[in-house]
């Protein structure tokens, strides 16, 4: 099963980062944010955390992170959230 939802980026980023997934994002652009539900998997007691991809459909490009680590970049960016 896949958690899917649509967001439209309303300002461009603001943050620095070194992937140019975030630095090419422009307003108006449309997100697909996609969380498939399955085991992720441990090691030595640890669970590993889940993980999120981003689709640009302008542009097609694809970001992968950690769930963990996804806030950082979505709080840099304003949005408006549409359901699927």
């Amino acid at each position: 099963m896949k958690l899917t939802n649509k967001i439209v980026v309303t300002e461009k980023f603001t943050g620095t980062s070194k992937f140019c997934f975030w630095k090419n994002l422009e307003v108006g652009d449309v997100l697909i944010v996609e969380m498939v539900l399955e085991p992720t998997g441990h090691n030595r007691g640890r669970i590993y955390a889940p993980e999120i991809s981003i689709k640009n459909l302008r542009t097609k490009n694809v970001f992968k992170d950690t769930i963990n680590s996804f806030q950082k970049y979505l709080g840099k960016i304003q949005f408006v959230d549409f359901r699927l």
